[in-house]
């Protein structure tokens, strides 16, 4: 008799835990998308939180190991070097071409002309948002919103791809003389 009530506690006991783990995972397809979802967005949220507390300097080493990487990768091409990891222009990487030398740098948002004015005042206050990341030479620059999208510019220029987008003619001539690079 006793034996059978142990039977019976322990299988009662499997039933409960059985149908615990079912109803769990008897949720929808959407829901666990939906939960998945929130998860990835809270850590790229978290990411960006510490790129953004990340320093400038950090940033420059980071970047000049990725284009080591990239110039490796390319079996370093003729022309194409690394200088010192910050050149005379402080916070900026030097990049040896064979049309002449590139600077990169992380901008932040705090320096860039402000985007919106106050209706009540003639300046704008600081922004508190991640920086850009800025390729530029004497004649052209351009600008990058992530690390990522600078690395993958780079990557294409090295495989024989324009490093910066064409501009229309009627662009380019109507700021000629104006460019801050």
């Amino acid at each position: 008799m006793i034996m059978w009530a142990i039977i019976g506690i322990v299988g009662l006991a499997a039933l409960v835990i059985s149908f615990r783990i079912a109803r769990r995972r008897s949720i929808s397809l959407d829901g666990y998308r939906a939960r998945r979802d929130a998860e990835f967005q809270k850590q790229e949220q978290e990411m960006d939180a510490a790129a953004f507390r990340m320093p400038s300097r950090e940033r420059l080493h980071i970047v000049r190991a990725g284009l080591e990487d990239l110039l490796r990768l390319a079996d370093y091409p003729a022309g194409y070097s690394l200088d010192a990891p910050e050149d005379a222009l402080a916070g900026t990487i030097l990049f040896q071409t064979p049309d002449g030398p590139l600077h990169l740098g992380f901008v932040s948002r705090e320096s860039l002309p402000p985007l919106q004015w106050n209706s009540r005042s003639a300046h704008c206050g600081a922004h508190a948002a991640p920086g850009l990341w800025r390729i530029w030479n004497e004649e052209r620059g351009e600008d990058f919103p992530s690390m990522a999208a600078l690395m993958q510019r780079m990557d294409q220029f090295l495989r024989g791809g324009p490093l910066f987008d064409e501009e229309l003619p009627e662009i380019s001539r109507r700021f000629a003389g104006h460019m801050p690079f």
